[in-house]
């Protein structure tokens, strides 16, 4: 999956199912990989109302060394 694919991804999210209230049209957050690590990508997702929870370039997991 190319960093081009991930708009029409989070685009194509059918509504979320929700106990009581209306369907979410929309996921809370999104997780991704360092391979999605872009300002235009996180900026994006903000103006939707997600929150990025995207691993960081450059900045080592908690299990590296």
């Amino acid at each position: 999956m190319t960093v081009r694919a991930l708009e029409p991804l989070v685009r194509g999210v059918p509504p979320i199912r929700s106990r009581c209230g209306p369907r979410r049209r929309r996921p809370a957050k999104l997780h991704a990989d360092k391979g999605y690590d872009h300002d235009h990508l996180r900026r994006w997702l903000r103006t939707r109302r997600i929150v990025p929870r995207t691993a960081r370039k450059g900045i080592e997991g908690w299990h590296d060394p």
